[in-house]
């Protein structure tokens, strides 16, 4: 295709579309209805396949291959190598249980994901086209980043970089937004099926003194707490001093703070 770019002059393929159902496997694969704490893990674990150069999972893909899949970094390349410019969509995807707080969570991390790498369209299949309206575990997911207050909040649009201390544990996901320069929007996902974490979340502001500290942040999480009716719930806002935020978060839950100057 870039060969023949060259002959027409202009731009012939603008997004290679790819499909991914993971085949990563706890008792049973994740995409299958099944809540068992071992498959309940591997599901949370799994978007980590799509970036992590850290993680193997547990399925023939990784078996085969014999090294970590980080799918979206490994397409990046090939498109460098070979037709520089061309995005990436991800068309059909699905991580499995929409009625269960851990299909809930690895949709909220799997978005967290595609929106950092950058990839440029993806599209949720669940269980196949036709089958009527979003999971309740998944629609809250997208609320997250899209309606998180019922008043149309939104996550930043534009990635800052955040890390946790250990992948395994929790993902955390930053962006601040063009259009409010005074906004923060932080998710940290616990993946953990019992603890609950003390969590310390350090803030490196633009800017130099008074100017870039932020000083208080709405709380909103999305839990296990609703069975299968899922909701995301505005909790008590958390105080910022010296830009760091201590809160408890939940087993098994996604916390945003929507942090302001």
């Amino acid at each position: 295709m870039k060969r023949a770019e060259a002959e027409q002059h202009r731009r012939l393929v603008h997004l290679l579309d790819f499909h991914w159902y993971p085949e990563a496997k706890g008792s049973k694969r994740i995409t299958d209805k099944d809540v068992s704490p071992k498959t309940v893990a591997a599901r949370l674990q799994a978007p980590r396949s799509l970036w992590d150069p850290t993680y193997v999972e547990k399925s023939w893909i990784a078996a085969t291959w014999g090294k970590p899949i980080r799918l979206l970094p490994w397409l990046k390349e090939r498109v460098a190598a070979n037709y520089p410019g061309t995005e990436l969509a991800l068309t059909e995807y699905n991580y499995g249980v929409g009625d269960h707080i851990s299909g809930g969570l690895a949709q909220a991390d799997v978005l967290g994901v595609l929106g950092r790498e950058g990839v440029y369209l993806a599209t949720y299949w669940g269980d196949g086209a036709g089958n009527g309206t979003l999971p309740p575990y998944i629609k809250a997911a997208f609320q997250l980043f899209r309606n998180y207050d019922g008043n149309g909040g939104a996550f930043g649009d534009t990635a800052v970089t955040a890390a946790p201390a250990d992948q395994g544990k929790a993902s955390v996901f930053a962006a601040v937004d063009s259009k409010r320069s005074d906004l923060l929007t932080v998710l940290v996902i616990n993946k953990d099926l019992r603890a609950a974490f003390n969590g310390k979340i350090e803030i490196t502001p633009p800017g130099n003194g008074k100017k870039g500290m932020y000083t208080q942040a709405q709380v909103f999480a999305l839990d296990g707490s609703g069975g299968s009716g899922a909701s995301i719930r505005a909790l008590p806002a958390a105080s910022i001093a010296d830009n760091q935020i201590a809160y408890r978060l939940p087993p098994l839950s996604a916390t945003l703070f929507v942090c302001r100057r």
